[in-house]
């Protein structure tokens, strides 16, 4: 199969991401395994929104002129983020980037600046796409950035003097930086994740964890429908739209055939978590009011991330969380029967938008108050309004402008 053009991506903002985008992704981006191995093979470039401040500071760093000397790198320059938000900055800056290749038959490849990829993660996703899929999907645990970020680089050095990292060794030294919300959504915790219910672990002993979850990010997208672009996530609306079946995707279900991690603060997300046993019935609920068939198939795999030879420490693990996972699609099915339902249906594109009947809904507060208490509720209040306040004052939409005189154009 002829392959594709690869068009490489990555949002960069503030000094926090910036630092983590040059010494951590983009590094582990350019061991030989990953974007060397992708630029000998077909034609490759590299795309880089970032804001003016920060849009020097990468183009004088050594791990970009190195990035530079192998493929087509250019910037895109944004503004205007101060009341966005994260993910309204990301999917913005995705469609922009979509819609500037509409043209052409490629793959994109989207990477974001806290993620790092082990040796190999790119040569692989090539491999996948050779084979017919076209989207590659895989879950980035949760690590904690303070620490894991000075270990890795204490072993493995950074920027483009970072050694290769091999999945089993990331893994290894990331079961002991995991985030406190990913050992919050251990089966065994006696702390849960009000916000993550979508996903269950099971450590095994010392080896690693065994994971089921709803949400798997599609880090490689070859859509067929080049029409449509992504609202909000990735795994939103748009698979749905913008790909035939689930047979076109390709579940990353092993860490030593794909291993990519996240690093967040370890201060953010702290008030997900609360005393208590994880409840499955929360997992449906969470599951009927988001998941869609994407989703639920994610949920059916069950996913390795270890450091060891699997050994028969995981045939116990994996039957239990089969075992709770069963449970959770027969309630879904009965909820469905319950509601005059044959079979459960997972809701289609658009129960996938915000919905401002769930916002006025009494339900939705309740559960809120339920899950936040009554002080936390009303921070959470605040906080939206002042967010809403200075989106009405200044807008949410960023400002984006091509920069082209920092890198070489484009090949197309």
């Amino acid at each position: 199969m002829e392959l594709p053009n690869f068009r490489y991506f990555n949002v960069v903002w503030g000094e926090s991401y910036t630092d983590l985008f040059m010494d951590g992704c983009l590094a582990s981006e350019l061991s030989p395994g990953n974007l060397p191995f992708v630029a000998n093979k077909t034609t490759c470039s590299y795309t880089i929104y970032t804001t003016p401040e920060y849009k020097r500071i990468i183009a004088k760093s050594d791990v970009f002129k190195k990035l530079a000397s192998m493929m087509s790198v250019r910037f895109v320059e944004f503004s205007g983020v101060s009341y966005v938000g994260k993910h309204g900055i990301l999917s913005q800056c995705t469609r922009h980037f979509m819609k500037t290749f509409v043209h052409e038959d490629c793959a994109f490849v989207m990477m974001y600046p806290d993620v790092i990829v082990a040796d190999g993660a790119y040569a692989r996703i090539l491999e996948i796409v050779q084979s017919g899929k076209r989207v590659v999907a895989a879950h980035a645990p949760r690590l904690s950035k303070e620490t894991f970020i000075p270990a890795l680089q204490d072993r493995f050095g950074k920027g483009k003097n970072m050694a290769p990292l091999a999945s089993r060794n990331l893994v290894k030294l990331a079961l002991q930086h995991l985030h406190p919300e990913t050992s919050a959504m251990s089966w065994w915790s006696e702390d849960y994740s009000i916000v993550q219910q979508e996903c269950l672990c099971w450590p095994v002993n010392q080896e690693g964890l065994l994971i089921r979850t709803l949400n798997m990010t599609p880090f490689m997208i070859r859509p067929y429908n080049k029409t449509v672009f992504p609202e909000y996530n990735l795994d939103a609306a748009y698979l749905l739209e913008a790909f035939d079946s689930m047979d076109d995707v390709y579940v990353v279900c092993d860490t030593d055939d794909i291993c990519i991690m996240d690093c967040t603060s370890e201060l953010d997300r702290l008030d997900n978590i609360k005393p208590g046993k994880i409840n499955i019935q929360d997992v449906v609920r969470y599951a009927k009011r988001h998941a869609h068939s994407f989703h639920l198939d994610c949920l059916k795999h069950r996913i390795y991330f270890h450091c060891d030879d699997v050994s028969a420490n995981w045939e116990h693990i994996a039957s239990k969380s089969d075992e709770v996972v069963n449970d959770i699609f027969c309630r879904l099915s009965k909820e469905a029967f319950k509601a005059g339902e044959t079979t459960y249906s997972a809701p289609g594109a658009g129960a996938h938008k915000p919905s401002w009947f769930k916002v006025v809904s009494p339900l939705f507060w309740l559960r809120q108050l339920r899950e936040l208490g009554p002080s936390g509720l009303i921070k959470k209040l605040l906080s939206k309004l002042y967010f809403i306040i200075m989106q009405f004052l200044f807008g949410k939409k960023i400002r984006i402008k091509e920069i082209r005189e920092l890198g070489p154009p484009v090949k197309q």
